[in-house]
């Protein structure tokens, strides 16, 4: 086949070091285009920077024209591609519909330093949700993510796995796959996420205090997983592939019949 076109992105900013190892182990298999935040945007979801006072993750006023639901998104040219002063999911419109040439094959994500596991990671993460919203654009994407700060296993395989997904037929079945690399994996698991989810606050004097016990646990790769779950492969050591579905399936509530406004 011809070169892969690539789109590449992430959610810590583009001089992240994640993006970086990414970036050159994909330009060995096709041709990668950066578009990514200027700034840390960690967290943010399929966050825009729509309707806020000041670019997520830059420091520019937004300037809403309320006429056509348009904003400036503002962005300086970098040595590998793009820095925008917006969020990952804005990086992906931008590098999906801005350019005046042929789409990208592929959306990557990451590589983010700490695993993005479980169902209730994907809508928070950044890294994870510019590839659902590649998605709902109608292009698949692979979100990356190691165990910690060295991301050459996790950028190896992740342009193995591009090589292999646009020549198989991967993507006529999943929209995008949720990819976990912990450091010196030899093996490799096709998962599905973990479902639990738990938070907690407390009054903590003049603030309240917010605390995440599931991203404690998988940090420290705490507590016994299902097998066949992407945790409890992080858990084990091996890297897991995650193929997902677009969300929010719709269904019948016999209960909301009958009302009337």
């Amino acid at each position: 086949m011809d070169d892969i076109e690539i789109l590449l992105t992430n959610d810590d900013g583009i001089d992240a070091p994640g993006l970086r190892k990414l970036h050159d182990a994909l330009s060995n298999v096709g041709n990668v285009t950066v578009v990514a935040p200027a700034d840390d945007s960690s967290g943010v979801g399929r966050a825009l920077s729509f309707g806020r006072r000041n670019s997520v993750g830059g420091g520019s006023e937004i300037n809403v024209d309320w006429d056509e639901f348009s904003y400036e998104v503002p962005y300086k040219e970098h040595e590998i591609g793009y820095s925008v002063e917006g969020t990952p999911c804005e990086c992906v419109i931008v590098g999906l519909r801005a350019f005046d040439r042929a789409g990208p094959d592929l959306v990557v994500s990451g590589s983010n330093p700490g695993p993005n596991v479980g169902v209730s990671t994907f809508h928070r993460s950044g890294t994870v949700s510019a590839v659902i919203e590649a998605a709902y654009l109608g292009v698949s994407g692979i979100a990356v993510s190691s165990d910690g700060a060295e991301h050459d296993d996790a950028a190896r395989f992740a342009a193995r796995l591009v090589e292999h997904t646009t020549r198989t037929d991967v993507f006529d079945t999943a929209d995008y796959l949720n990819v976990v690399v912990p450091s010196g994996a030899t093996d490799y698991e096709v998962t599905r996420p973990v479902s639990d989810y738990d938070m907690d606050a407390e009054f903590n004097g003049g603030s309240f205090k917010v605390h995440y016990p599931k991203l404690k646990r998988v940090a420290l790769k705490e507590g016994d997983m299902p097998d066949g779950t992407d945790e409890n492969a992080l858990n084990e050591g091996r890297a897991s592939v995650t193929p997902l579905l677009l969300p929010h399936t719709p269904c019948e509530v016999e209960a909301l019949k009958g009302l009337y406004i």
